[in-house]
């Protein structure tokens, strides 16, 4: 074909083959095409289980909701309308790209504090401050030392971190030179403290006020124990007896007439054993008491105060009572710096009447330390002390003599009341052996004529009377002899059988086996087998 115009038109595009282009839109005319929507962010996702709901007749199913009931909480739910634009704006995941939150960390500035404290005192503080109330409510717990919040360990930490002068004249001035910058958690603590007056000596009297409760506590019940434990010795009977008895036999042994010995041979009598079955003399002891006088306790038992009385220092309480003596008047002074500048009068009441207290019972607990130290006097007397040995007598050296005796005493005291119980009881047996135990009920049985007992509601057969009756029974009974005849020759034969198969000479071993089983034997290949 030709170049020019006149040539034939060019052929069509195969099926499926875009078309040709549009002309392109004229200038400053929008395109043709539509924009892109935006993409839609994703939405967080929610972490949760369906529980499946049985359709109308679907059956039961345990798996389902409600067991497969159809009478739940969630039958007929409520519609209700969800603004799904907004809950879509709220909930959207946010997209951050790479580097973007690390690089807001390091261009974020960090909060500035003031700290004008020492490392050491400040991480002391941080410490105590996890134990402790938070700063805004410790400030009222210590004006009106409420021991709700703090406690006696809580009092003494605060009294420890207490701030000094220099310390509060520093956060002063820290606190006028920057006014809007926080302080740190140990320097707002201080300051905290130092806004309530008299700081110092409020927690002295506070700490005192818990000191004295306690210590109140545990010196009158060890007063009371001591009390129990100097009655018990008193009042104990079987000590007395044993000391009698030990008295007695080392009077024979020594050849010798004492009249009393010092208690510390308790120790030694555990000791001292004899030579024939190498038993203590404290066991002999405790014999004689078991077989003289079986009343007696174990000893053990009847010093309950005193086993407590020994793990006690008794001289240590008055010690105790002088310091809280001295520590009343310290608080008393504390509790003159605070009426000056306290304006709570009930508060200032209330403080007043209970040092008042508290002095009120220092004395009765010295009163009653007094009377126990010249009881324990009267007691060490009782038992054989001189009088310059009764002065310097401890209470706690004394409860532990008679408390470590008292104790070897008991388990010796047990085993003898254990052989004597054996004893007894081997006794009972020996009367009692081969003897028909009676139980008080006899078996009667109804009596005929004759005095024998009736078998059966008929009268018993006499085996001596002879029957003489010429009748029909006759042929039963020579039919009853032969039977008995032929029976007693198989037991015949049988003994011989067994002598021939038994090894050895003598008594057969098995022979009253044989005449216990084979009564009436039958068959004597029956009897081989047995």
């Amino acid at each position: 074909p030709g170049m020019g115009g006149g040539g034939p038109p060019p052929p069509p595009p195969p099926p499926g083959a875009p078309g040709p282009p549009g002309p392109p839109p004229p200038p400053g005319m929008p395109g043709m095409r539509a924009a892109p929507a935006a993409a839609k962010k994703p939405i967080r996702a929610i972490h949760w289980k369906q529980i499946k709901v049985p359709g109308p007749g679907a059956p039961m199913n345990p798996n389902m909701l409600g067991g497969g009931g159809r009478d739940t909480i969630w039958k007929d739910m409520p519609e209700v309308t969800v603004d799904q634009q907004k809950f879509r704006l709220l909930f959207e995941e946010k997209i951050v790209k790479k580097g973007a939150k690390q690089q807001d960390k390091e261009d974020k500035p960090k909060a500035k504090f003031l700290e004008i404290l020492d490392g050491t005192r400040s991480r002391n503080i941080n410490i105590a401050l996890t134990k402790l109330p938070a700063p805004r409510f410790l400030k009222a717990s210590i004006q009106k030392m409420d021991g709700g919040q703090v406690n006696k360990e809580g009092v003494e930490s605060l009294l420890k971190l207490c701030p000094t002068q220099e310390e509060i004249q520093n956060l002063e001035a820290a606190r006028v030179a920057n006014p809007d910058t926080p302080f740190a958690p140990a320097e707002n603590f201080l300051f905290t403290l130092s806004g309530v007056s008299e700081i110092k000596a409020r927690l002295c009297l506070w700490c005192f006020l818990l000191e004295f409760e306690n210590a109140e506590s545990d010196v009158a019940s060890d007063l009371k124990y001591v009390q129990g434990a100097l009655a018990e010795v008193s009042n104990s009977k079987t000590l007395k007896l044993i000391l009698g008895a030990i008295l007695n036999i080392c009077n024979f042994l020594s050849g010798k007439e004492f009249s009393a010995f010092q208690l510390d041979f308790f120790s030694k009598i555990p000791n001292i054993k004899d030579g024939v079955k190498k038993n203590s003399l404290l066991f002999h002891v405790a014999s004689l008491m078991c077989e003289q006088f079986p009343d007696c306790t174990d000893l053990h038992s009847e010093l309950a105060d005193v086993h407590k009385c020994s793990k006690m220092d008794f001289n240590s309480f008055g010690a105790l009572l002088d310091s809280l003596a001295k520590k009343l008047n310290s608080a008393w002074d504390d509790l003159a710096a605070i009426v000056v500048q306290e304006t709570n009068e009930q508060l200032k009441t209330s403080l007043t009447n209970s040092l008042e207290d508290i002095a009120h019972r220092i004395v009765i607990l010295k009163t009653v330390f007094a009377r126990l130290s010249n009881r324990l006097k009267k007691v060490a007397l009782y038992l054989g002390y001189t009088k310059t040995a009764a002065k310097d007598v401890g209470m706690q050296d004394l409860c532990k003599i008679l408390s470590e005796f008292s104790m070897d005493y008991h388990t010796l005291y047990s085993k003898k009341q254990e052989q004597i119980k054996k004893k007894q009881q081997e006794a009972k047996r020996r009367k009692t052996r081969g003897v028909m135990i009676n139980t008080g009920t006899e078996v009667t049985r109804p009596r005929d004529s004759t005095g024998g007992p009736k078998l059966g509601g008929k009268k018993r057969p006499d085996p001596t009377a002879a029957d003489v009756s010429d009748d029909g029974n006759n042929a039963n009974a020579e039919l009853l002899l032969s039977a008995l005849v032929q029976d007693a020759s198989k037991i015949k034969d049988l003994k011989k059988e067994y002598k021939k198969r038994t090894p050895g000479a003598g008594r057969p071993q098995r022979r009253k086996t044989l005449r216990r089983t084979l009564i009436n034997p039958t068959d004597l290949a029956a009897a081989k087998k047995i």
